[in-house]
C-alpha cells in the first residue's frame, strides 16, 4: 500500500512539474528565419556576374571585383556564424550582409 501511495504521489509530482514547465514562456530566438534567403542571394549574384561577363555587359576586371566583393560578404557571414557558435546568423547580421550585397 505504501508503494502505491508513493507511486501516486510521485506521478502527481512529475505531472505538476511538467505542467509548470510547459507554462514557462521561452523568449523568441534572435536567429534570423530568412538566413537562407541571404545564401540564395549570394548564389544568384554569382550567376548574374557570370551571365553578364558572358554577354559582354561587364569586363573580366569588373567581374573579378564583383566576385571579390561577394567573397568578402560570404567570409563575413562565416565569421558571424562562428561568433554565434552556430550555423545561424541573427536578423541584424543578415541586414548588414544584405546592405553589403546591395552595394555590389
Amino acid at each position: 500500500m505504501k508503494k502505491l501511495l508513493i507511486g501516486l504521489a510521485l506521478l502527481l509530482f512529475v505531472g505538476d512539474v511538467s505542467f509548470a514547465f510547459s507554462q514557462v514562456n521561452i523568449p523568441q530566438s534572435t536567429k534570423n528565419p530568412n538566413a537562407h534567403a541571404l545564401h540564395k542571394r549570394l548564389h544568384q549574384q554569382m550567376r548574374q556576374i557570370a551571365a553578364d561577363l558572358k554577354s559582354g555587359k561587364i569586363t573580366e576586371s569588373q567581374a573579378k571585383t564583383k566576385r571579390a566583393n561577394l567573397m568578402a560578404v560570404h567570409q563575413q557571414e562565416m565569421q558571424f556564424k562562428k561568433q554565434n557558435g552556430s550555423h545561424e546568423i541573427t536578423a541584424v547580421q543578415s541586414q548588414q550582409l544584405n546592405a553589403q550585397l546591395d552595394k555590389n
